[in-house]
């Protein structure tokens, strides 16, 4: 296979996960329409710039550019936590089980990724830390609310002796899914 032939693959790779990740964050419905390119593009672009750039500064960036420039199904702002979960949710598909954008970036990545703050996690965290009140869905977490969350989330990840994460898959499991294993509703 040619240079340019690998080329065309693996960017078609790239954008077909990236694409995979989005809707797998099941936060596409609650933006315009044509929104998922955008994010497409920009999530692209972090992914580029892994390599050269702190990893909390592209992770502010993208969620100061989606909150200015993305819009809900009803026209009004996105909040900080719907832009993290888009982005935490799509780079721990990327990062963390594709190994993009090569698996030795990837490694040095993965221990940084935030968790994705879903309802259930983020009720979990006000249950047990009596955080975030007044807040009852991602589309009222501002910047602070989500550093809250994911300072806690931390800490049970350390405590379980894991990276934020790996603690992630585990919590998002439990407090997603009945005892019977199906996926409890939400």
């Amino acid at each position: 296979m040619g240079s340019t032939s690998v080329s065309n693959m693996k960017n078609a790779t790239t954008k077909n996960i990236i694409e995979m990740a989005i809707a797998f964050s099941v936060m596409a419905r609650v933006f315009k329409a044509n929104s998922s390119k955008q994010i497409q593009t920009k999530l692209e672009e972090i992914l580029g710039r892994l390599e050269k750039e702190e990893y909390e500064a592209l992770h502010s960036w993208f969620c100061n550019w989606f909150i200015k420039t993305i819009k809900t199904t009803k026209g009004g702002p996105s909040s900080y936590g719907q832009a993290a979960k888009m982005i935490d949710v799509a780079l721990k598909v990327m990062i963390s089980y594709c190994h993009l954008p090569e698996p030795s970036v990837a490694a040095k990545i993965i221990p940084r990724l935030h968790c994705a703050v879903d309802t259930p996690i983020m009720l979990h965290l006000k249950r047990t830390y009596h955080i975030g009140k007044g807040i009852f869905s991602l589309s009222q977490v501002d910047r602070h609310a989500y550093e809250e969350f994911q300072f806690y989330l931390r800490k049970e990840a350390k405590s379980a002796h894991l990276i934020a994460v790996e603690y992630d898959d585990i919590l998002w499991r439990k407090l997603n899914r009945k005892p019977d294993g199906h996926e409890a509703g939400r």
